[in-house]
């Protein structure tokens, strides 16, 4: 036997998983796809009975109504509020996971708290958070919006990061600190 070259077993339990591993991506990148072809189909494409994979003529007035009504605005505020929300979430929640797992802060049980706020349902909260939220005028805008999604999402990149930051060796650290970093 050569070296670099697999038994025939395993060359073949290895093609067997690679051919599972694209069946699996193409599954789950089928309805990408789908939007996608969608978005150039006319209306009767869309609706056709059987499906049509592939559109008859590739159109662009759907994009074209997207911009006329003003639709594209509503995906930009989408854009702003997610990507402002989730940077927010991403700083605060690994400063907050770093002092759990490396501190100890709060203890033990302050991990199982703050995942624990996951677990409320948003509907037993938002009739009192949407009165706080008209009492101070955070209503209709960025702000109250990029607010709120922070402190839902805060939770999950908290319980996420703490658990990287412990899987990190406590020697890395040290080291760093030998090599003069702070």
């Amino acid at each position: 036997m050569r070296i670099g070259r697999l038994p025939a077993r395993k060359a073949r339990i290895l093609a067997v998983r690679y051919l599972g591993a694209g069946v699996v991506t193409l599954l789950f990148l089928f309805p990408v796809y789908w939007l996608f072809m969608i978005s150039f189909k006319t209306p009767d494409e869309i609706y056709h009975v059987p499906p049509l994979w592939i559109p008859g003529q590739i159109q662009f007035s759907n994009y074209y109504v997207l911009f006329r009504n003003g639709d594209v605005l509503a995906i930009l505020n989408s854009l702003i509020v997610a990507g402002v929300s989730s940077g927010i979430a991403i700083v605060l929640g690994t400063l907050c996971a770093y002092s759990l797992a490396r501190f100890g802060t709060g203890g033990e049980n302050l991990a199982m708290w703050i995942i624990s706020q996951r677990m409320i349902p948003p509907v037993a909260v938002v009739f009192p958070i949407f009165l706080i939220y008209v009492y101070f005028g955070l209503v209709d805008g960025y702000f109250g919006l990029i607010l709120l999604y922070t402190a839902f999402n805060l939770p999950y990149v908290i319980w996420m990061m703490r658990g990287y930051i412990v899987d990190i060796p406590l020697e890395l650290e040290e080291s760093a600190l030998v090599d003069g970093l702070n």
